[in-house]
């Protein structure tokens, strides 16, 4: 059965660990300078466990808020994130497998910490200069540290998700990129947006080699199978489809993962398209070695 397996979920993970992800701002950003050391322990148990590729720590990571965090300059901000991608390289050494590392990169609301990730509402009340220059900022440090790709996930809106795909195309042509979109339910956005049409018009509008596909995360997994069946039709040949949403879970639980949201739907997510599978929030380094001990199952 072939797919990348991609990692889970980076905060439920470091909760398990003993880390007040509650109470953290950078959500894991700031343990690069913090505490390395559990965040390599995060890595490692994705890796370990079978991820083909690993996100970096940086989805809520900004200059703005690593500068405030740590009372530090914004050039020593941007150097933690472009030590992020570097450590989480460093991590897959004496692996003998090829592990890929993807710069995670939130949408603009997860550095104001205040949930406007979820909805988008941020959308309009900053100017779409703000946004592009914040991702260009970003950008601009995720790539010195040479991350294999970088994934803009958690993405709310369509609006966000052009802005990101102008920036790429215009002053980024040579990296590789995905955009993964979070999505309420199996038709809308977390913004509203339909997700068939934010589907079509981002690859009729900005496909490019660099361009490497679109996703869904950070949503329920009943939402996914409908999903995919309404955008295969459109998805350009050659592109990923990638699909990674969430498990129930609660961030006060001292009693381990619950059942795995993923594995029941493998088989229909590959059907209709899906290329690379991980999970979101609450998807543990068990759950992906549950997903890739079904995948190593001799085929029927």
């Amino acid at each position: 059965m072939k797919f990348t397996l991609l990692d889970g979920g980076l905060g439920i993970s470091l909760h398990y660990l003993g880390h007040d992800i509650k109470n953290d701002k950078t959500f894991g950003a700031g343990l690069i300078k913090s505490n390395p050391s559990l965040l390599e322990t995060v890595h490692r148990d994705f890796i370990d466990a079978g991820s083909d590729a690993i996100l970096t720590s940086t989805y809520q990571g900004s200059s703005d808020l690593l500068a405030a965090h740590f009372n530090i300059s914004k050039e020593e901000a941007l150097s933690l994130i472009t030590e992020s991608v570097k450590f989480a390289r460093l991590c897959t050494e004496n692996v003998k497998r090829n592990i890929k590392i993807g710069g995670s990169l939130g949408p603009f609301g997860a550095h104001l910490c205040d949930m406007s990730e979820y909805s988008g509402s941020y959308m309009k009340t900053y100017a779409t200069s703000s946004i592009k220059n914040h991702f260009q900022e970003m950008v601009s440090a995720i790539a010195k540290g040479n991350p294999d790709f970088i994934a803009f996930e958690t993405i709310p809106s369509l609006e966000e998700a052009i802005i990101i795909s102008e920036l790429m195309r215009d002053e980024f042509p040579q990296i590789l990129y995905y955009i993964s979109l979070s999505c309420k339910n199996e038709s809308r956005t977390c913004a509203g947006d339909d997700i068939l049409k934010a589907f079509q018009q981002l690859y009729e509008e900005y496909s490019s080699p660099s361009f490497l596909g679109i996703g869904v995360n950070c949503t329920a997994a009943e939402n996914i199978l409908p999903i995919l069946k309404s955008i295969k039709p459109f998805v350009p040949a050659g592109k990923e489809i990638i699909v990674y949403p969430n498990a129930h879970y609660n961030v006060t639980s001292t009693s381990g993962p619950g059942p795995n949201p993923i594995l029941p739907n493998i088989m229909d997510w590959i059907t209709f398209g899906a290329t690379w599978i991980g999970g979101c929030c609450g998807v543990t380094s068990s759950h992906i070695s549950e997903i890739n001990d079904f995948r190593l199952l001799p085929s029927k």
